[in-house]
């Protein structure tokens, strides 16, 4: 059975079901999405404190050995290990503040501040408590999301360091009781029952996948666009079924849900198809763009979390005439100027032009007019069209 360290900590606050299995079975926990790679955290502790001693490729016994050897030579340490009977803690970056007392910085890659962060940081210091180390400060670093990206990447300016200390002071009494659960829960020899939590918070990867869920296919957690704090809000009532919900919770496009599962048949708003039918200009094209947003920019004049478009389609005509026009970027270097060129040659000057998500759509091509500006007259009279 595994020793309950900072990824197990977080799973079991998430999903007792998940923690047991995580526990029982071993391997790596889900991978926590918003902590940074050990090469970015190498830039950031070189920033930040050059020389410090750098223990993320050691093995669990020399990392622990390592870290016991940086204690006493008040290092500042990249990657360290504590242990005790109760946890492990590993520390992202610690950092001596005076005669046996550290601080603790934990650098997350998200744009705001999460309390899951705090927790662990929680943890930390309860473990290192238990193994006699003194952590008496905290800081979280978080991406800046007003940051702007130059021709290189300045980690100075991308990270912002925030103090805790008295967020975690304030969480630390209740991690013995919560490791506690967590050791009761190990105890047993089924899972505790299936929660819903993981499902609403998508930040937790589950260990076990769909297959929980596979019976839960008429619960609320089915109802589209339902918000984590209003699922916990019907679930508090004692409510699991879709058509128990009242109205008077639900949005429109959620209680058309709703009734159309009670009835048994589809819905279908006829006069609002055609209002939307007798807007369609021949000749009609269908476009769809991918993207993607990496949390740390890789092109200039990008945000943290900035779309970056690198695929289009673009289909026009019907039946034998039906043509299809894709671009792929396949390189490494930033899509869009040769994807925008590219798509400015292939679309259509008139007719409809449908998309999937309409809002997405538009804020992409929006934002490669205004990028590149010499094609902008073109998308933005296609995306007028859309």
């Amino acid at each position: 059975m595994k020793k309950i360290d900072n990824g197990l900590y977080r799973t079991g606050l998430v999903c007792p079901r998940c923690f047991f299995q995580q526990a029982r079975d071993g391997g790596d926990p889900p991978k926590h999405s918003h902590r940074p790679d050990p090469e970015t955290l190498r830039q950031l502790a070189s920033l930040h404190y050059p020389g410090a001693r750098d223990l993320l490729d050691l093995d669990l016994s020399e990392a622990i050995r390592r870290t016991g050897e940086g204690l006493k030579e008040s290092r500042v340490m990249l990657g360290a290990v504590l242990e005790t009977d109760r946890g492990r803690a590993l520390l992202d970056i610690l950092v001596p503040v005076g005669k046996e007392r550290w601080a603790l910085v934990c650098p997350r890659m998200t744009r705001s501040l999460r309390r899951e962060v705090l927790q662990e940081m929680a943890f930390c210091a309860y473990v290192a408590s238990g193994a006699g180390v003194d952590i008496r400060h905290f800081h979280a670093m978080t991406l800046n999301k007003k940051y702007v990206r130059g021709n290189t990447l300045d980690h100075g300016e991308l990270w912002k360091m925030t103090g805790v200390t008295s967020e975690v002071s304030l969480l630390l009494p209740e991690i013995p009781e919560q490791l506690q659960i967590l050791e009761d829960i190990l105890k047993e020899k089924e899972p505790p029952e299936l929660s819903l939590v993981p499902w609403m918070d998508r930040s937790h990867p589950c260990v076990l996948g769909s297959s929980c869920y596979a019976p839960m296919k008429e619960d609320i957690s089915s109802l589209y666009g339902l918000s984590s704090g209003r699922t916990r809000a019907i679930l508090g009532m004692g409510i699991r079924r879709t058509g128990q919900v009242p109205n008077r919770m639900l949005n429109s496009r959620q209680k058309i849900q709703k009734e159309a599962g009670i009835r048994g048949i589809p819905y279908a708003d006829k006069e609002a198809l055609r209002s939307f039918l007798s807007n369609v200009r021949e000749p009609v094209a269908a476009l769809d763009f991918e993207a993607f947003a990496p949390d740390i920019p890789l092109f200039p004049g990008d945000r943290s979390a900035s779309p970056v478009v690198f695929q289009y389609a673009l289909a026009q005509g019907t039946g034998q005439n039906r043509r299809v026009h894709q671009y792929l970027h396949r390189t490494p270097d930033d899509p869009r100027p040769a994807l925008v060129k590219d798509l400015a040659e292939n679309l259509p000057d008139r007719g409809s032009i449908l998309v999937y998500g309409q809002s997405f759509e538009r804020s992409r091509m929006r934002e490669l007019a205004v990028a590149w500006p010499d094609y902008r007259e073109i998308l933005m009279d296609a995306e007028n069209r859309m």
